[in-house]
């Protein structure tokens, strides 16, 4: 028979993740690479720690062979089942423990449910013993603290500060209830899926007709309804933690998981003594590529396969995908390239840093943003082009100018026969 765990991963689909284009349109949001590892490889990874957690479920509307070798490859490595079960209609952040309820609650006596674009250490085993911990749980939510500033952009609740157990919860909320939001993960006792849960009307129940309602909020359904049954308790997360909420933040990810290997897992880095070419804090450097002993990495820089890296290059606080090239003499400071980019001599590529104070007040240096220039497939920079500054916006992680230097960027693009993607 099954064990007493399960795990289910929200995966989203083409249409929720939009926000990370360009990124998207190339490698889908789950698989983008943070740390060296796709982004919902760290999830699978904290799952393996808890006892008796047997399966994991990814849950999405994309095709099923996005997934297929990464559950091939994960599965094996970790030695875990995974699964990819594909909603047909969206079914809501809830929905589908119920649509397949047979297959992911089955004979297990707990569920985590953990959304895939979200940046931390999962403290799953926790989490677990938390909820355990408490005999009225039937839910247990991972809960942090973020700048009163910016709270109302997550979910927020109020609870206990002796039992942990959950006051209050509202979802974006209008007007500001704490600081305390819900961090994305959660573990739930099977008993929550036989008893009545009192649903918020849904926009998508017009198009049900007479069918089941199946799109089921964790949000606006669930903890709402545990909260007024006492039955939703927290259990809060004190180290890192950042959603992706655009391609940019995937910067700021990859910088919290390289700092934390540094502490918990070296051996996930690049180990200064074992390359010829000069390393600053965090780095990982895929073994296949090219890197001339002259240049300078780091820090918190991940470097893909097959990549080379030329004479006298300076990249810090950047990602480089596979298939890049960067030639002699650029310099890339917080950036994205993403496959088969290539970046011309003497090029300066540079996110731009933003005030610490305007977004909080300068109260807590984990919410410090910086302008992140994200670039497309196939990208091509030249130096005489790029005399143009490339100002970008955090909000949306892409480079913009003015539409006449645009233009004057294409025109001489075509002269040089070179192809300017932006």
């Amino acid at each position: 028979g099954q064990m007493s765990v399960g795990a289910v991963i929200l995966v989203g689909g083409p249409r929720t993740t939009t926000h990370f284009r360009p990124l998207s349109l190339h490698v889908s949001q789950p698989l983008f690479p943070l740390g060296g590892k796709p982004m919902i490889y760290h999830h699978i990874k904290s799952c393996t720690k808890v006892a008796g957690l047997d399966e994991v479920f990814l849950v999405g509307d994309f095709e099923e062979d996005v997934f297929t070798k990464f559950i091939q490859e994960t599965s094996s490595e970790l030695n875990i089942k995974i699964s990819y079960l594909r909603e047909e209609n969206p079914l809501g952040t809830a929905g589908a423990l119920y649509r397949y309820k047979k297959l992911i609650v089955g004979d297990h006596k707990y569920v985590f449910l953990l959304h895939s674009d979200i940046c931390c250490t999962f403290p799953l085993v926790q989490l677990l013993e938390a909820h355990k911990n408490q005999p009225q749980a039937r839910m247990t939510m991972m809960g942090t603290t973020v700048d009163a500033t910016i709270s109302r952009a997550y979910g927020c609740y109020v609870a206990d500060p002796q039992t942990n157990q959950m006051l209050h919860y509202a979802e974006h909320p209008e007007s500001f209830i704490s600081n305390t939001i819900n961090g994305g993960a959660y573990v739930l006792s099977s008993s929550v899926f036989g008893t009545p849960i009192h649903r918020t009307p849904s926009k998508l129940d017009l198009f049900a007709g007479d069918k089941e309602q199946e799109y089921v909020s964790m949000e606006h359904d669930i903890i709402p309804t545990l909260v007024s049954q006492h039955s939703a308790f927290v259990y809060v997360y004190q180290d890192f933690w950042k959603p992706i909420k655009n391609a940019g933040g995937a910067v700021y990810a990859n910088t919290q998981y390289l700092i934390n290997y540094a502490e918990t897992n070296p051996d996930m880095l690049t180990k200064r003594d074992s390359v010829p070419y000069q390393i600053v804090g965090p780095v990982i450097v895929d073994p296949t590529a090219q890197v001339d002993p002259t240049a300078k990495i780091g820090p918190n820089v991940y470097i893909g396969p097959n990549t080379k890296v030329e004479a006298g290059v300076r990249i810090s606080n950047s990602i480089i995908l596979s298939g890049s090239v960067i030639h002699e003499r650029a310099c890339i400071l917080y950036a994205i390239l993403s496959e088969d980019s290539s970046v011309g001599k003497w090029t300066r590529v540079e996110g731009i840093e933003n005030s610490v104070a305007a977004l909080t007040g300068g109260i807590d240096s984990r919410y410090q943003k910086f302008g992140i220039c994200v670039f497309g497939k196939f990208l091509f920079l030249i130096f005489s082009l790029l005399s143009i500054l490339l100002f970008t916006l955090f909000r949306s992680g892409c480079p913009c100018q003015p539409r006449n230097n645009y233009q004057k960027l294409h025109r001489d693009a075509a002269q040089a026969n070179q192809a300017v993607c932006l």
